[in-house]
């Protein structure tokens, strides 16, 4: 008799845990199913991400203007995937869709778009570094490696970051990338100006090996940045991120969200985009400018004093090759986050007084404040 309550325990146990894993997996694959809906070109094959929140409820359809979206909504209760909620350093949190594998070789042009609405009152929600859509380099193997692009909402302003990473390395028992970057943030609009509209990004990309590469990005039809010369290192590859990724994710932190009614990327841009738009897209790229506000900033992520298992270099450049990687001046109201003026200020305040420690102390901060900040 005794026998026969162990197994019915087990029983009952073992149906407990395979409900959970069902639920899971029905709430990834009916989030993944409605978003899928609104994916053209290439981006039709696009995962789930193994790291997604769980919640069933964070992806869904709504209708507004007669034009239907995608709603993707992150709050603290939905927690994250397990690399990324007990990672050193922050808690992330995300929703996305992802490439299984590299998708595009380097010197391979391509044309992406993104078709998206920023809901009202989000200019000062979220983690303050929401992400959107990120372009990723692959490592040798075809997997995700580190960060190329990213659009975000970065402290109330829609911005595109491109990042060239000098070194990304892994801390022993984590399989989450650090980076060391030279970056270049164009400032697209104040996220408080897009509220209750629709935008759309548009962009050509020649992923470069040295300094051949090529990118061009229309924001709501206008030609806001072109760039010829390097834009991607430490990469064997180009691989795409659509959703909604959240970092430095805690109890305070508000709840994100976006609705996306278009996304996709393809080799070929009358796949995915207008002719008209095509036109701007493949024309020929001979210089760099934007039109936009943009700034250079550097950072250098901490190793919190943990063994590096895997690390991998190459020598800094800048995006913008004649421009100076300086923090920007203290006066301008768009700047690197809390995170990346301490981290950058303590390497100074450890050595020689610099610009950066300067920057974090016309903030009010100070060394100790920092350190608190960071812990």
């Amino acid at each position: 008799m005794k026998n026969i309550a162990i197994i019915f325990f087990l029983v009952i146990v073992v149906g407990l845990e395979s409900t959970h894993a069902s639920n899971f997996n029905t709430s990834s694959s009916s989030g993944a199913k409605i978003l899928k809906e609104f994916a053209v070109g290439d981006s039709r094959s696009l995962v789930p991400s193994s790291r997604n929140a769980k919640s069933g409820d964070i992806v869904s359809r709504v209708n507004i203007h007669d034009e239907p979206f995608a709603e993707i909504s992150l709050s603290y209760n939905d927690e994250g995937g397990k690399a990324d909620w007990d990672r050193t350093g922050e808690r992330n949190q995300r929703w996305e869709l992802r490439d299984k594998k590299k998708k595009y070789n380097l010197n391979q042009p391509y044309f992406l778009t993104y078709r998206f609405r920023i809901p009202a009152g989000l200019d000062n929600r979220g983690s303050g570094s929401d992400k959107y859509l990120q372009i990723i380099a692959a490592n040798r193997d075809g997997g995700a490696w580190n960060p190329v692009a990213q659009l975000k909402n970065q402290s109330g302003f829609l911005t595109f970051t491109f990042y060239l990473n000098y070194e990304v390395f892994y801390l022993c028992g984590e399989n989450n990338s650090n980076m060391k970057h030279r970056a270049t943030r164009f400032k697209l609009a104040p996220m408080a100006d897009l509220e209750e509209t629709t935008n759309q990004i548009d962009l050509k990309f020649l992923p470069s090996k040295g300094h051949d590469g090529e990118f061009i990005m229309l924001f709501n039809g206008e030609k806001v940045i072109s760039h010829k010369g390097p834009n991607t290192t430490l990469s064997h590859g180009i691989l795409h991120k659509f959703g909604l990724y959240r970092g430095d994710v805690n109890l305070d932190t508000p709840d994100s969200l976006i609705q996306i009614s278009r996304f996709g990327t393809s080799k070929n841009c009358s796949d995915i985009v207008s002719k008209n738009t095509c036109d701007f897209l493949t024309a020929e790229v001979t210089t760099t400018s934007a039109s936009i506000p943009w700034e250079n900033y550097s950072h250098a992520a901490s190793d919190f004093g943990r063994k590096i298992c895997k690390r991998a270099k190459t020598n800094p450049i800048n995006f913008f090759s004649l421009a100076k990687a300086e923090p920007p001046p203290i006066s301008v109201d768009f700047s690197v986050s809390t995170k990346e003026v301490c981290e950058l200020a303590i390497q100074e305040w450890d050595s020689t007084p610099g610009a950066w420690s300067q920057h974090a102390e016309a903030r009010g901060l100070t060394q100790e404040s920092c350190r608190l900040f960071l812990k």
